[in-house]
């Protein structure tokens, strides 16, 4: 039996690159290493699953939040699931010890609304783990530069299904590493560190593309440079 393109390149990349560290690995790192023991954790637009949920034993509260209800009914993994637009969070102040938020923020309209909200439901000394597309990165800014019919066959291409509508738009109002950083300094956060990562993936939809894009997406890491990170870390802290 055949198997979709993002599959097989799994393989491939941990064959070929086993030394790489993807946005999944660096947010596993940070929320390990600042998770509170029986601390207060929220996740907004935690979908369907949530890396904090690894930790449910060691907390006292973990929440989830995404804007369509619908997409996480049927997760049991929090201990409470709330709709809720990431603007405008309805808890109160000083609440949580850690918030997290993986790939949401390109899709706000208000980016500095959030991070206000995010700001007033954390506890001084609370920390925020976030990632977003890097709009630095070549596959990112092409990503924004094309329409939603070669998105819907590339997502075809590499998982073998459709590229829902909702998914979209994306609008990267805060999807820089100078953009994001004043944005958060500004809106009152220390920055404790702020990271990019690849994700070879990207050109799993032709697989000669890549085999062929693998070995420069290790030469690239290593040598620190952006052009194919399209990924951003970042772990803030409320003073």
């Amino acid at each position: 039996m055949s198997t979709n393109n993002y599959t097989w390149a799994t393989k491939i990349l941990e064959e070929q690159y086993p030394e790489w560290n993807g946005i999944d690995d660096m947010l596993a790192e940070a929320i390990r290493t600042h998770f509170p023991a029986g601390g207060f954790v929220l996740d907004v637009g935690c979908g369907k699953s949530s890396p904090v949920t690894a930790y449910k034993r060691q907390a006292r509260l973990i929440v989830g939040t995404d804007i369509d209800f619908a997409e996480i009914a049927s997760n049991h993994d929090f201990d409470a699931l709330v709709a809720s637009d990431g603007a405008s969070l309805p808890f109160g102040e000083k609440t949580f010890d850690l918030l997290l938020s993986k790939t949401a923020i390109e899709h706000m309209r208000e980016p500095e609304q959030f991070f206000a909200a995010v700001h007033r439901v954390l506890k001084p000394g609370g920390v925020f783990i976030w990632a977003t597309s890097n709009l630095q990165s070549l596959p990112i800014l092409v990503s924004r530069l094309t329409p939603i019919g070669l998105h819907r066959w590339v997502y075809r291409r590499l998982f073998g299904k459709s590229l829902h509508i909702e998914q979209f738009p994306t609008l990267y109002r805060s999807n820089t590493e100078q953009v994001a950083d004043r944005q958060l300094v500004a809106g009152g956060f220390r920055k404790l560190s702020l990271r990019k990562a690849s994700w070879p993936l990207y050109f799993a939809f032709s697989r000669p593309l890549f085999r062929l894009m693998l070995p420069v997406h290790r030469w690239l890491d290593g040598a620190g440079l952006q052009l194919l990170q399209v990924h951003l870390i970042g772990v803030y802290q409320k003073p």
